[in-house]
C-alpha cells in the first residue's frame, strides 16, 4: 500500500493513502474556493454529504445563490471538519 506522509508541528507524524489525501484536498478546496452555497455543494465530494448528514440541513437553511464563508459551516468554526488525517483515516 502506497502512503503518503507529513509532519504538521514538527512532532507528530501523519500518514494517509494518497486516496484520503486526494480526498481532503477536494474538501479544503471546496471549503476555501466557492463562493455560493451552489458552488460549495458542487465542489464537496459526494462521500462528505453521506458522512455528515448535517449538510443537508445547511443546505436547506441558505439559498445556493447566498454567498458561502466556510465560518458559516459550524463543525468548521468548532475545529471539528475537515478531521485531521490522523483521525480521518487509518491508512
Amino acid at each position: 500500500m502506497d502512503l503518503v506522509w507529513t509532519s504538521n508541528d514538527g512532532i507528530s507524524l501523519l500518514v494517509a493513502s494518497p486516496e484520503a489525501v486526494k480526498q481532503q484536498q477536494r474538501v479544503v478546496h471546496a471549503l476555501y474556493s466557492a463562493t455560493t452555497w451552489a458552488e460549495f455543494r458542487e465542489l464537496l465530494p459526494a462521500e462528505e454529504l453521506d458522512e455528515h448528514p448535517d449538510f443537508e440541513e445547511m443546505f436547506e437553511e441558505y439559498d445556493e445563490h447566498e454567498e458561502f464563508d466556510a465560518e458559516q459551516v459550524w463543525v468548521v468554526v468548532d475545529g471539528d471538519y475537515p478531521l485531521p488525517w490522523s483521525t480521518a483515516w487509518n491508512g
